[in-house]
């Protein structure tokens, strides 16, 4: 893992950048946006948010694959829509590019809270010094300073946006919660039942025993 101020790429990130697009040269941009701009995607889903689209870009499987239609759909902008188990909203990711000035503007926001947006700026040739690497088949390079990136998207966008955010209020139930929950009501059953309760089923269970032998025998006289 590359530390802050390392131009070297990390290891995991590449393999994020793979999963998500398996070529730079697939995605890129002459300004580096579109490459800035899916590895903050990648970033936000290393921090648990899970794409909301019904297709994703070439048909990807992994949970790093963006939504079809993230890159070429705008010009110098990107949208990225999610969602976070344990959390009642949507979430999006806006990445708006100023060529003019190579910044680039990150917005995130909650969908159900208004209040709750993010806000920061990066510079893209920061991160995506040479563009000319983007436009091969490895992705090894094409990202720098990929510590620092992380860090600035938890300080002050994944971090402070989950904070606020607002938790689902239905809790996430699984097979083992039914199995327990039953096993519970069993368990809360036979402990409410008192002793007489026992004896009088004992009793029954004897008579029913007797009424059966007897019906036998009577059975077999005839």
């Amino acid at each position: 893992m590359s530390s802050v101020g390392s131009s070297e790429t990390s290891p995991t990130m590449e393999k994020h950048f793979q999963s998500a697009v398996r070529e730079p040269r697939f995605v890129q941009t002459d300004d580096g946006g579109s490459i800035l701009a899916l590895a903050l995607h990648c970033l936000m889903v290393e921090h648990g948010f899970r794409v909301e689209a019904d297709k994703t870009f070439a048909g990807g499987t992994s949970v790093y694959s963006p939504a079809s239609d993230w890159h070429g759909k705008f010009t110098n902008e990107w949208v990225f829509e999610y969602r976070r188990p344990g959390y009642a909203s949507t979430f999006a990711l806006h990445c708006s590019l100023q060529p003019a000035s190579g910044k680039m503007f990150v917005h995130a926001r909650e969908a159900d809270s208004p209040t709750n947006m993010r806000y920061m700026g990066l510079l893209v040739d920061k991160y995506v010094p040479d563009t000319g690497k983007a436009k091969g088949s490895s992705w090894a390079g094409v990202v720098v300073e990929q510590e620092a990136l992380r860090h600035q998207l938890e300080e002050y966008v994944a971090g402070p946006l989950l904070a606020n955010a607002l938790p689902s209020s239905e809790p996430e139930h699984t097979p083992q919660d039914a199995s327990r929950g039953v096993q519970s009501q069993l368990s809360a059953y036979y402990n409410s039942l008192t002793r007489r309760d026992i004896l009088l089923a004992g009793t029954a269970l004897a008579a029913a025993s007797i009424g059966l032998a007897l019906f036998a025998r009577s059975r077999q006289r005839l």
